[in-house]
């Protein structure tokens, strides 16, 4: 699997205030009730993107995908999005409580080379051919990705991990927790060292999809379409 370093956009509290009122579930886990909570929490919240209300009267010009795109755009103008002035990787460190147990799950947040399923990147289910179209819509309208893809692969001398690590050892890009108590934090990694292990250590792996299988087929296609 190949990775390389990215400007990521962030949220700016400066314009958005709370950061964690900007963040919202995966799409697919977002009802219409859970949507509207969203909505009325901020202005800012990235749901407006990525799950955007439908209306009887959309039309081709005008629908949750051209409303997307122009809510996008209207982020980045106001600044509440803002681009990171040099490229890194972002370690994503999640703490939560489950049956009584405080745990965290940690991994990084990396470009990654598309490759067709089963070069490189293996899948473990089925998709539907609905989420992709409305992800591929979605895509198409904004040339934008607003997922993670969750993947897993073998790290037996722990690189990763000692990375994230001393990642957390510094100060956190956002800390923020979200409805399920969970507490989500990022932090740059941009040591170059760091980051040639890291792209190293995968570099001749096979990576498993945990989630996000219509992502990343809608990634591919959108790929398909665009070369």
């Amino acid at each position: 699997m190949e990775i390389k370093v990215f400007r990521a956009y962030r949220f700016d509290p400066d314009i958005v205030g709370n950061v964690g009122d900007c963040i919202a579930p995966p799409y697919d886990v977002i009802d219409d009730h859970l949507r509207q909570v969203l909505y009325e929490r901020s202005p800012w919240n990235i749901v407006r993107i990525t799950r955007g209300k439908p209306t009887p009267a959309d039309t081709d010009a005008d629908n949750p995908y051209t409303r997307a795109a122009n809510c996008l755009a209207h982020f980045l103008n106001a600044g509440a999005l803002k681009q990171d002035a040099n490229d890194s990787l972002c370690a994503y460190v999640q703490d939560f409580q489950t049956h009584g147990r405080t745990l965290r799950r940690s991994g990084f947040v990396a470009l990654g080379k598309l490759q067709e399923l089963g070069r490189g990147v293996q899948p473990h289910e089925r998709t539907l051919e609905g989420p992709k179209a409305d992800r591929l819509k979605l895509t198409r309208a904004t040339a934008a990705q607003f997922g993670q893809i969750f993947m897993l692969y073998d790290d037996a001398e722990k690189i990763a991990e000692k990375t994230i690590q001393a990642a957390a050892a510094r100060s956190a890009l956002i800390d923020v927790h979200d409805d399920d108590g969970v507490r989500h934090r990022l932090y740059r990694i941009d040591v170059p060292a760091d980051i040639a292990m890291l792209a190293r250590m995968l570099a001749d792996k096979m990576v498993v999809i945990a989630d996000g299988h219509h992502r990343y087929e809608t990634a591919l296609n959108y790929l398909r379409e665009t070369k």
